[in-house]
């Protein structure tokens, strides 16, 4: 029986892992991470994950730590004399420069590469949106959606119909790929949370609102920022929010 190759999106990955050691960093969690750590996070084989941190060494985002070992064999055990060496740790940080590539993605890209790297669904808020007004610590809580509603069918069609468009255009997604591809990961991710699960009010703005605002504001002209700005209207009507 033929068997089905499993396709591994390795550049995915190495987002992901990236921005899974950043967040590790600002929250002043382990200075150095193994891939096991990173592989159990997010939800991907070691093996793979090992190969993903390798190759963001090899481009100068991340460092392997060194770990002290005490040697007593050889020449020093006849000299009665301890020797201590350095070997790779197998445990990774960021770079400065691995810093300032998380530092300088658009917001919405951080956001939902985040999103999906603390969560197995991609949704948990992310740290970057303390600068936005909705912000608070509260609003977690599971929301009562009212799913047989025009304004939910509507607000489901217009983001839906927003997404599409986003995902099948050419151009969007040649300048700007991981950009492209995290939005695009965020809003699915999101709706269907609304559709099958049971979102909440947070989960909703950042993961669906916030990134079809941003769409909607940066291709204003195009027919994917009309259709975004198109969703907008409707999530907010849904949920009372100002557009």
């Amino acid at each position: 029986m033929a068997s089905s190759r499993p396709k591994i999106d390795y550049e995915r990955l190495q987002n992901l892992a990236l921005i899974y050691l950043y967040y590790e960093y600002v929250e002043d969690g382990p200075l150095f991470v193994g891939p096991d750590q990173v592989a159990r996070q997010l939800h991907t084989g070691k093996n793979i994950i090992t190969v993903c941190l390798r190759e963001l060494e090899r481009t100068g985002l991340v460092l392997e730590g060194k770990k002290k070992v005490r040697a007593h064999g050889g020449v020093w055990a006849v000299a009665g004399r301890v020797e201590e060496t350095e070997e790779p740790s197998n445990s990774f940080t960021l770079t400065t420069r691995g810093r300032q590539t998380i530092e300088s993605m658009p917001e919405a890209q951080y956001d939902a590469l985040l999103n999906e790297a603390l969560s197995p669904e991609g949704r948990v808020a992310s740290l970057s949106e303390a600068k936005e007004e909705k912000k608070t610590d509260e609003g977690w809580e599971p929301l009562a959606l009212e799913r047989d509603s025009s304004d939910f069918r509507e607000m489901i069609e217009s983001s839906e119909k927003a997404l599409k468009e986003i995902e099948q255009n050419n151009g969007y997604a040649q300048s700007t790929p991981e950009e492209r591809n995290g939005i695009v990961l965020s809003i699915r991710g999101a709706l269907s949370a609304i559709t099958d699960g049971s979102p909440s009010e947070n989960t909703i703005y950042y993961s669906l609102l916030a990134p079809l605002k941003f769409i909607a504001k940066k291709f204003a002209d195009a027919s994917m920022g009309k259709l975004a700005s198109i969703a907008v209207v409707a999530i907010s009507r849904y949920f009372g929010w100002t557009a």
